[in-house]
């Protein structure tokens, strides 16, 4: 994982070579809290 002010970049660890997804900070904080705290039941 990488991440900038612009995006966070993810990869497979395993296949540092492989494709990548970016999204932005504010995209990957709010799938971080889902995964934590199970989804907003505001959206």
């Amino acid at each position: 994982m990488l991440l900038t002010s612009a995006f966070v970049s993810v990869r497979d660890s395993k296949n540092p070579d492989g494709p990548r997804f970016e999204v932005s900070p504010k995209a990957w904080l709010a799938f971080l809290g889902s995964v934590s705290h199970g989804p907003d039941p505001a959206q």
